[in-house]
């Protein structure tokens, strides 16, 4: 500092006047874009009509000169009381996005604005102070603000200086890169870490206060320039004469803080709930770069449908490979199978020549004496098995016949009455007439046995249960035994009369044998073919009438009784 005959002042003013050249805005307000005023050395005087933008631009001087807790101009809020820069007051975040209006909705407050809506924005105030040897100062204050930035320190800011002329639009550069120190600098300003030493770096270059006095100039001017109307002197001596106390300023200090609390408590929770929307974003990212790996590797092998795929070559080089494996498996098992195979016949062959060792030592020891003796025994078992079934034939006919054969005599005393009748020429004829005669009894006694029991029941239905009377017997109809026919033998030796037997055939009706020495007896009985000594006579039992037999006489060439008296009684 230099001690002059006006007090002290900064030793960097060299005793000289700053003059303010131009101010360039951008993205300031309703001033959309990059925009500069230029200023006359002597004077210069801002007119227009209401919304022209009067105010916006010495709301940028301030926003660009003075500190965070200095309103902006009190035409441009409209006279609402709040916080100086707080929600309800212009702020820094309304000037950037370029604010028109507001409007109620059922979400809430919707803010129409010129840029910044659901992106992101930045806006900057410049200043070059012009000295009367021909240097430049330049003061610089830019914002980054975010989309999602709803208080001031949401969003990134700028403040530096250079002692240079400056275009303001070359920020635009860095703004791309969210405005950082390296940007800045890169841009060819000297970033400043605090507003207090922006503020006291521009005070002590412009020369604005003495001996550290500043910030008090600059808030007297802030209140000279605010435009406010003052009716009264106690309004003049509070607003531009007095200063404001202490306390109040540390009550404003404290209000801050705790408005910086809430801010940040505020920063805190959304934080908070930014994580938590957040958090599964890697994973999800992940799987985003999985499922595009994945898909890019299908798009690259392509489809098994496309012959000329990597797909189709993989499948059938792994078809290939499988059909390898199972050819090499069945080698194996094939390979297993062979040794197997000629271990089994190695011991087929081992046990073959011991049979063989085994059947010439049998041979030495007598042993095709006893393949004779086994041979003999299976032919004789052949001859007996055959001789037991002609046997079993034999009984057959002879219990169709009703004869028995006790002894060997009787057989061939029965072999000999079959030779005589079959040398007899009538003797079948006489078999088929008697067979067909036996069949038409049978048909006649069936036919009085249905007759008789339809006759029993009709009087059993028409008697009372009630009646006192003894019911009257029928007369008994004597069921006839059925006669059975005579058994076709089996044609074992059709040449041979070697058995008697009673052959059936169908009745001829046409012509009759003549009566020869065997005469027939016919009836609706029954009928009996009696073969017994000669000048015998047959029984007339009951018994004896009601089956048909061939029985064996005692004699050779014995023939049947002829008297009347053999024959069966009829019967209806």
């Amino acid at each position: 500092m230099l001690d002059t005959l006006f007090g002290l002042i900064p030793a960097a003013s060299r005793g000289q006047q700053w003059l303010a050249e131009d101010l360039q805005l951008v993205n300031w307000g309703g001033y959309d874009g990059a925009h500069r005023v230029r200023f006359s050395p002597e004077a210069t005087l801002l007119c227009g009509g209401s919304g022209s933008g009067k105010s916006t631009l010495m709301d940028a001087y301030i926003a660009l000169m003075m500190p965070h807790t200095t309103p902006f101009n009190g035409a441009s809020n409209g006279g609402v009381t709040g916080r100086p820069r707080g929600d309800e007051q212009r702020n820094i975040l309304s000037y950037g996005r370029g604010k028109l209006d507001e409007s109620r909705t059922e979400d809430g407050t919707k803010m129409r604005v010129l840029r910044g809506d659901g992106e992101d924005t930045w806006t900057a105030v410049a200043m070059t102070w012009l000295d009367h040897d021909g240097s430049r100062f330049t003061a610089v204050r830019a914002w980054y603000i975010p989309a999602g930035a709803r208080v001031l320190e949401d969003t990134v800011r700028v403040r530096a200086t250079t002692d240079r002329a400056f275009d303001l639009s070359s920020l635009e550069q860095a703004a791309a890169l969210r405005l950082s120190d390296l940007a800045v600098k890169n841009a060819g300003l000297d970033p400043v870490g605090t507003d207090r030493e922006f503020s006291a770096r521009l005070h002590a270059v412009l020369g604005i206060g003495a001996a550290g006095a500043g910030a008090k100039a600059m808030s007297l001017l802030a209140r000279i320039q605010a435009g406010q109307q003052i009716t009264t002197v106690d309004d003049l001596y509070k607003r531009l004469v007095l200063e404001e106390p202490e306390t109040m300023t540390t009550a404003d200090a404290v209000v801050a803080h705790f408005d910086g609390l809430e801010s940040t408590r505020t920063r805190m929770l959304t934080a908070r709930q930014q994580v938590g929307a957040l958090e599964p974003i890697r994973e999800l990212r992940g799987k985003i770069a999985a499922a595009a790996e994945r898909v890019q590797l299908i798009d690259e092998v392509g489809g098994f449908s496309d012959p000329a795929s990597v797909a189709t070559l993989w499948r059938a080089d792994r078809r290939l490979g499988l059909l390898r494996e199972v050819e090499t498996e069945l080698r194996d098992r094939k390979n297993a199978a062979d040794i197997t195979l000629r271990e089994k016949r190695a011991l087929a062959d081992a046990a073959e020549a011991e049979r063989d060792g085994l059947v010439d030592v049998l041979r030495l020891s007598g042993g095709d004496r006893l393949e004779t003796a086994q041979r003999e025994l299976r032919e004789v078992e052949r001859r007996l098995t055959a001789v037991q079934r002609n046997r079993d034939v034999l009984d057959g006919d002879l219990r169709a016949l009703d004869v028995e054969i006790a002894s060997r005599d009787e057989f061939t005393e029965l072999v000999g009455r079959a030779r005589a009748e079959l040398a007899d020429a009538d003797a079948k004829a006489r078999a088929r007439s008697a067979f067909a005669d036996a069949a038409s009894a049978e048909k006649g006694i069936a036919r009085t046995a249905t007759c008789a029991r339809s006759t029993s029941r009709s009087r059993r239905a028409t008697s009372s249960p009630s009646s006192s009377a003894a019911p009257v017997p029928s007369s008994p109809t004597p069921t006839p035994r059925r006669a059975p026919a005579a058994r076709s033998p089996t044609p074992r030796r059709p040449r041979r009369a070697s058995r008697a037997r009673c052959r059936s055939s169908r009745p001829r009706p046409a012509a009759r044998p003549p009566a020869t020495a065997t005469s027939r007896v016919r009836s609706r009985s029954p009928v009996s073919c009696w073969r017994g000594p000669r000048g015998s006579t047959p029984t007339t039992s009951r018994s004896s009438a009601s089956s048909s037999r061939c029985a064996p006489s005692s004699s050779r060439g014995a023939r049947p009784s002829t008297s009347p008296s053999a024959a069966s009684p009829r019967r209806c």
